[in-house]
């Protein structure tokens, strides 16, 4: 039986070869089962109800092949079966496979130039070798790619792009939008770290680089606004915007404006800002406050009832300024362009902030002490310095609200540059010798119109009844020696006395008994270059020439039946502003401070975050 079976093969065979050769023979194409082959074909195979069978073979089998033809196909049995033709060469052969779908139909794709397209799809191009893209597509749908990956492991990727290129040059993907140029969308069921951009540079691989790493970089220009990164967040536990650095002296965040080089600590912090203005803090409530900050590790702030522009809170101090070695550098310089305005306001020892009516630089408040000023030991320190350049100004005001306190209280000697004036009497005041436990002493200064030195003593007259008296020796240049007076007294019974004024300026001579002994005084009116030089009436006209008091005023009004209104220290007194809660009420806690750890907003699972090219090389 299988000899018949060979003979019958032999027979087809050869009978195959004889139509073929014969064809040959009259023409340059062939048909079978058809006697008018198409012009176009070199073989016309004409059927109804068979195919042509492809040489089948194993993946082994293919590569044995020797010298395949540039386009020969054949069917592979294992190793992904289907079709295959080779696109290189016979001495350099390259394998494709027709690409089936699911229903094992086999896609059409055409070869152009040097990309290839589905037959259905010519706007969707793959290229083979180019320098600008690897796949493009150019058409009317409304996603013009969608890659899915359906991969349930945990790093598994849905598009990868790598660019080659060793260092600084190329993208590993790039996107261009009307609108948005790419989004990032994650829909999370679960309660771990999600992010819907993620940018990473790391060359610690390599050993590290000498440049700049930037993990996300965003740039917008020529627009009427442009931001370089936006974020929003819509909860109330979330953030637009948040920095870490993980080094002990990194620094979280860092914003540069007016085109300067960015300045931070080398010690770090929180946030850096450098421009022409480092930062603003802005608040567009009526009643809140542009700028928080807390020291100390506070979990609770105070802030100002009506709002401010800076809120400091510390276990130490609030708010600190340091002016650096420049000259005429400030500390802390504040400014109110209000008529009535205060520049600065101090209160301590947990008191509400009091002003003047009329404002002031500074108002300090305390239940101890409102202002406190200290000048170390460098010479010529001054712990408080006041100075006022109006001919009607006063250096220093201080008032005693009318509660029998002290306008101005010094526990050390008093200096006086100029004249010295008491609208009252000039007196000194101790505890009474006598009763210092329950009792005062005060006495009160002679008066008199003119400036008055005045000298006294004893003396023993000699047997001539004659003793001279020496002044000290800068009597002369002191007093006006040539009307000063004399008064002598005898001590014991009275006898006849007198005096003389020495010619040399600085002795007097008395007269009396011999061997008797008188008491003297000796008035005289200085006549120092001082008073040359300020010799002031003794009856001034109130035209305001002088300290600006003028007719109609009073010092004491009160007394001569006038209202106070008319006091000359009218002009001086000043009224406390009423008091307003926005500006002295404390909102104590006001602010509770929500503490996050770091590593929490962290992934702690590093494998989680892999970026593509990491899962690319496992």
């Amino acid at each position: 039986m299988k000899k018949l079976l060979k003979k019958i093969i032999y027979f087809v065979l050869a009978n195959c070869f004889l139509v073929l050769i014969a064809n040959y023979s009259f023409a340059q194409n062939v048909g079978i089962n058809n006697t008018t082959p198409d012009n176009s074909a070199m073989l016309d195979v004409t059927s109804t109800n068979s195919g042509i069978l492809i040489p089948r073979m194993t993946l082994t089998q293919r590569n044995a092949i020797a010298s395949p033809a540039h386009s020969l196909l054949i069917y592979q049995t294992d190793n992904t079966p289907g079709y295959y033709y080779n696109e290189g060469t016979p001495s350099a052969p390259v394998w494709i496979r027709l690409f089936t779908d699911t229903g094992g139909t086999t896609s059409e794709w055409t070869k152009v130039d040097n990309y290839l397209h589905p037959n259905d799809n010519q706007d969707a191009r793959v290229y083979l070798d180019n320098d600008g893209f690897g796949f493009t597509y150019l058409g009317d749908a409304e996603i013009g790619g969608a890659f899915v990956s359906l991969e349930t492991n945990a790093n598994n990727v849905g598009v990868f792009g790598m660019c080659d290129n060793n260092d600084h040059y190329g993208y590993g993907g790039q996107f261009k939008g009307g609108f948005i140029g790419a989004m990032g969308i994650v829909e999370p069921l679960g309660s771990a770290i999600y992010y819907g951009l993620y940018g990473k540079v790391d060359s610690d691989e390599h050993g590290g680089n000498l440049g700049q790493n930037i993990g996300v970089y965003g740039k917008a220009a020529n627009g009427d606004i442009n931001i370089g990164v936006l974020g929003i967040v819509e909860d109330e536990e979330g953030y637009g915007l948040i920095g870490f650095n993980d080094h002990d002296n990194g620094t979280g965040v860092v914003g540069v404006g007016n085109n300067v080089i960015p300045t931070t600590l080398t010690t770090g912090s929180g946030a850096a800002f450098t421009g022409n203005d480092g930062a603003i803090g802005f608040s567009s409530a009526n009643d809140r406050n542009g700028l928080i900050g807390i020291g100390n590790n506070l979990t609770s702030i105070s802030t100002i009832t009506g709002g401010s522009g800076v809120v400091g809170n510390s276990t130490n101090i609030g708010v600190y300024g340091n002016g650096n070695t420049s000259d005429q550098s400030w500390g802390v310089y504040g400014v109110s362009k209000a008529t009535k305005g205060t520049g600065v306001v101090g209160a301590g020892n947990s008191v509400n902030g009091q002003t003047l009516e009329d404002g002031s630089g500074i108002a300090g408040s305390s239940n101890n002490v409102g202002v406190y000023g200290y000048g170390d030991a460098t010479a010529y320190s001054a712990g408080i310095y006041g100075m006022s350049v109006a001919g009607s100004g006063a250096g220093v005001i201080g008032y005693d609200k009318g509660v029998a306190a002290w306008g101005g209280l010094f526990f050390d000697d008093l200096c006086a540059n100029r004249d010295f004036f008491a609208f009252g009497t000039k007196n000194f005041l101790i505890d009474n010798p006598a009763n210092p436990s329950e009792e005062l002493l005060r006495h009160t200064c002679i008066e008199s119109p003119e400036a008055l030195l005045i000298y006294r003593g004893k003396v023993k007259l000699n047997s001539d009844g004659e003793a001279i008296v020496e002044m000290p020796s800068y009597f002369k240049a002191l007093a006006d020696e040539d009307n000063a007076s004399v008064q002598i007294t005898c001590i014991g019974k009275p006898f006849p006395i007198g005096y003389d004024l020495g010619k040399d300026g600085n002795t007097f001579v008395v007269y009396g008994d011999a061997n008797r002994e008188v008491s003297w005084m000796l008035m005289a009116e200085r006549d120092d270059p001082y008073m040359q030089n300020h010799n002031n009436d003794v009856i001034i006209k109130k035209d305001g020439s002088f300290k600006n008091i003028k007719a109609g005023t009073y010092l004491y009004p009160e007394l001569y039946g006038e209202s106070k209104d008319k006091s000359y220290k009218s002009l001086y007194k000043r009224e406390l502003a009423k008091p307003d809660a926005s500006k002295t009420e404390v909102k104590e806690n006001s602010k509770q401070i929500q503490k996050h750890d770091s590593k929490s907003l962290k992934p702690t699972d590093k494998a989680k975050l892999k970026t593509p090219f990491e899962t690319k090389k496992k």
